[in-house]
């Protein structure tokens, strides 16, 4: 099976641009390019992990639903720490929450795909409560007998850019020694970098998406200000075989541009 992976679009309610570049467009971008690329190919799914919006106006989750309805398949939704899950769930409005957090599971086969809210109100870092985590065991015992998959939107660790680790997520050794317990965790997948990262933690292999509109310097040039540079977007193509996980990452802006290869 396949399934895409996206994140942090950060929609805006009007067409300014952020960073001198359009969320909108960019984002729109990437959806006709996955329903190009994978017409016949079985995917199940597509998945954003959080920042959906740039503020968390009603008016920009307004223009997602309109955008993400001209996907060919399904589209996950998990919020970030630039949404406001009031006016999300004024839009989306049929979207699955547990104990008013925007936390749920997927099964398709013999694979769970749990899906963790680790936002903070008025915070741009992450955690999760006792009721997340209470409901996150809950989800990984009753799916030990599945392959299990994660998603989330801050990274459950430090990444080494210390301006990010400043926001990232509080309760690490909390988080490490659940996973710990369960041995059917394949993957993590997150959003949050704004940088395309991925490696082996707590012995699970892990990948952070960047954003589909705009990239952080891996080089932090100003002091406490985040800097962006002009890396290309992309979004990870991610396929799950029997003794395998296969992952690609797509740069689909340029995709059109290609060259033959002589002898």
């Amino acid at each position: 099976m396949k399934f895409i992976h996206l994140s942090d679009p950060h929609i805006q309610k009007d067409d300014l641009h952020l960073f001198g570049l359009n969320p909108y467009e960019r984002l729109n971008s990437a959806i006709k390019s996955v329903n190009k690329n994978f017409k016949k190919d079985g995917v199940e799914f597509l998945v954003i992990t959080g920042d959906l919006s740039s503020q968390g106006e009603t008016k920009s989750y307004r223009k997602l639903r309109k955008l993400i309805k001209k996907s060919k398949y399904e589209v996950l939704l998990l919020v970030g720490n630039h949404d406001n899950k009031k006016n999300f769930l004024k839009i989306f409005k049929e979207h699955p929450i547990n104990d008013n957090f925007i936390q749920y599971t997927k099964v398709i086969e013999n694979n769970a795909f749990i899906m963790l809210d680790t936002t903070i109100e008025n915070s741009h870092a992450g955690d999760m409560c006792e009721k997340r985590y209470k409901w996150f065991e809950n989800e990984l015992k009753n799916n030990i007998d599945k392959e299990v998959y994660i998603f989330m939107h801050h990274p459950p660790f430090d990444i080494d850019i210390p301006i990010l680790d400043k926001i990232g997520f509080k309760s690490q050794d909390k988080f490490a020694k659940l996973l710990k317990k369960y041995s059917n965790i394949k993957y993590i997948f997150f959003g949050h970098t704004h940088r395309n990262i991925s490696g082996i933690y707590c012995n699970i292999p892990y990948l952070g998406m960047g954003s589909t509109n705009h990239q952080l310097s891996l080089k932090q040039h100003i002091k406490h200000q985040c800097t962006t540079n002009e890396e290309k977007p992309a979004y990870g193509i991610v396929t799950i075989k029997q003794e395998q996980i296969l992952v690609h990452l797509h740069e689909f802006l340029d995709e059109d541009k290609y060259y033959m290869i002589e002898d």
